[in-house]
C-alpha cells in the first residue's frame, strides 16, 4: 500500500497541497475584499513566479508575495503554504493593498498599501513572527479560510 502524502498542519483546516490551497484562499480574499471596496483589483495568482523563486534562491527568506512586475497578477511563491493563515491573509491583503495605495494617492511604498488596506477594507495588517511578516489575528485568517475550504 503507497504511502499518503502529509499535509502541512498549517492548512489542514483548509486541506489540498500548497497551490491549491493557497489559490483557493486568494480567490475568497479576492471576492471578499472586492465586495469591501470598488478599488480592489481583479488580480491572477501567478503562483512560483520567476522573480520570486530568484528573490528567494539569493537568500531573502521574507520573499513570499509581490505585485506590478506582471501586469494584473499578484505572484507568489509556493512556500507561503508554510506560514500560519494570519501570515498568508495578511500578505495577501498587504499585496492588494499596493494597487489600491496607488489608486488613492499615486504612491505604493509598504506602508501605503498597509494604509490603503485599514482605510478601504478596514484590516489593520500587523507585522508578527521571526520574519516580520504582515500578519492579521487569527480570528479574521479563520473567517478568510472557513470559506476558502474546498
Amino acid at each position: 500500500m503507497a504511502k499518503r502524502a502529509k499535509r502541512s498542519p498549517v492548512w489542514t483546516d483548509i486541506g489540498q497541497v500548497a497551490g491549491v490551497a493557497v489559490s483557493s484562499l486568494y480567490a475568497y480574499i479576492l471576492i471578499w475584499a472586492r465586495r469591501q471596496s470598488k478599488l480592489v483589483p481583479k488580480l491572477a495568482l501567478n503562483i512560483d513566479c520567476s522573480m520570486v523563486r530568484e528573490q528567494r534562491r539569493k537568500g531573502d527568506r521574507r520573499a513570499f508575495m509581490h505585485v506590478n512586475h506582471v501586469p494584473g497578477k499578484l505572484c507568489v511563491a509556493h512556500e507561503v503554504a508554510s506560514l500560519s493563515p494570519g501570515h498568508v491573509v495578511g500578505l495577501f491583503l498587504h499585496e492588494l493593498g499596493h494597487p489600491i495605495a496607488y489608486k488613492l494617492w499615486r504612491r505604493s511604498e509598504q506602508e501605503d498599501a498597509d494604509a490603503a488596506v485599514r482605510q478601504e477594507l478596514g484590516v489593520t495588517i500587523l507585522y508578527r513572527g521571526p520574519l516580520v511578516l504582515q500578519w492579521v489575528p487569527p480570528k479574521f485568517a479563520k473567517a478568510m479560510t472557513a470559506f476558502a475550504k474546498p
